[in-house]
């Protein structure tokens, strides 16, 4: 639309058109949902907090 519209010297008609967007969901079995939370969510964070003891802990006593 846009070439059209350039090659008939209508500069006015040239636009960059909005995409529309697509809507997306995401469904889950309750199976699905625990392996995620107790194999991501959970173990991630609690292993950040230990490490991060960890770490003070040997600093500190350095």
């Amino acid at each position: 639309m846009n070439s059209v519209s350039k090659f008939g010297k209508d500069s006015e008609l040239v636009s960059i058109r909005p995409k529309t967007p697509k809507g997306t969901q995401l469904s889950m079995t309750r199976t699905q949902l625990m392996i995620v939370l107790f194999g991501f969510l959970l173990p991630v964070p609690i292993l950040m907090f230990f490490t991060s003891g960890l770490l003070w802990w040997r600093r500190k006593a350095a």
